[in-house]
């Protein structure tokens, strides 16, 4: 099967179903034993959809198509854009940019490398026409935001933030932005838009919730933030791993943005946790976050966190 070639901030191949990062590290294939009765994402499948090292993801809805991206760590070019109609078929739609900034060591230059770095934990979201994803990197210690109105063809706009942003996600509320991120805590900073379009930071960062781990003394704390604003209510989604235990999905919200130090009232708890296999094998994922075109949806597909891509549906996020 050959190799997807992309354009920089347009299109690759939209027939290819191969994605190739210098080394063929994740294969996006047609999974034939998938039973799609009615053709939505409420129809029977089997997982994993993906069976590939697609960690990390993040997905939206545009009211048309499904749009996601994940970690890609140390492979190029930038930050790959996956599309489905229903949430089971994934092709590669495009890229955010042909590399992620000119350094030696992502262009391995120098004897320098980027291996275990590189970008981790993209963040997407369709706001007012206007398509947004956000990446942190381990390499150069920046964060990322690429803006487009036509995410398939570009051109994408692209800010630079000074400092990473462990497992960011972006938030809008109004006229509001903001990046939600953190690991063992919530932290929250807000972004302002300059005339060319850009992003910068607008003040320092504040500190919701100081401890977001949620029935736990040891372990990975949790972090891989995914925050939305759902009726009246601000969701932080994360995963955090038990000694011991399996990794599982906690989640924070509030009806306010305000600190628990200054007196907001945030409420945690455990919503799943669920061991997985993979290939015969037993897996660690759960499912990491929601994906509605309509933030009123109380039932919604999610994507788990395990490396190969799984479909699961949560009931209620009340």
């Amino acid at each position: 099967m050959p190799a997807c070639t992309p354009t920089p901030g347009a299109r690759g191949r939209a027939a290819c179903p191969l994605l190739r990062h210098r080394g063929a590290r994740a294969a996006l294939m047609d999974r034939p034993e998938v039973n799609i009765r009615d053709g939505g994402v409420r129809a029977d499948v089997t997982n994993p959809v993906i069976f590939a090292d697609v960690p990390d993801p993040d997905v939206i809805f545009d009211g048309r198509y499904y749009y996601m991206v994940s970690t890609t760590m140390y492979f190029a070019p930038s930050v790959p854009i996956m599309r489905s109609g229903d949430l089971v078929h994934w092709s590669i739609a495009g890229y955010t940019a042909a590399i992620l900034d000119d350094t030696d060591a992502l262009a391995l230059r120098n004897g320098q490398d980027a291996y275990g770095r590189g970008s981790w934990a993209a963040s997407i979201r369709f706001h007012e026409g206007t398509y947004y994803v956000s990446v942190g990197s381990l390499t150069t210690q920046q964060t990322y935001v690429y803006s487009t109105p036509d995410i398939e063809h570009g051109p994408w706009t692209r800010s630079v933030l000074d400092g990473y942003a462990h497992d960011q996600s972006l938030l809008f509320d109004g006229d509001d932005v903001w990046l939600v991120y953190g690991g063992g805590s919530i932290d929250l900073r807000r972004l302002r838009r300059h005339g060319d379009g850009t992003l910068a930071w607008d003040g320092p960062a504040t500190r919701l919730v100081e401890d977001a781990d949620v029935d736990q003394t040891s372990g990975l704390n949790a972090e891989g933030a995914h925050a939305y604003k759902i009726g009246d209510y601000y969701y932080v989604f994360m995963i955090e791993w038990p000694s011991g235990g399996i990794r599982q999905e906690v989640l924070w919200r509030s009806t306010s943005l305000t600190p628990q130090s200054a007196g907001g009232v945030w409420e945690g708890r455990v919503v799943l946790s669920q061991g997985v296999t993979v290939g015969g094998r037993p897996g660690t994922g759960v499912a990491q976050e929601e994906s509605s075109g309509h933030p009123t949806d109380s039932g919604t597909p999610c994507c788990s966190r395990t490396r190969a891509r799984w479909v699961v549906r949560l009931s209620s996020l009340a």
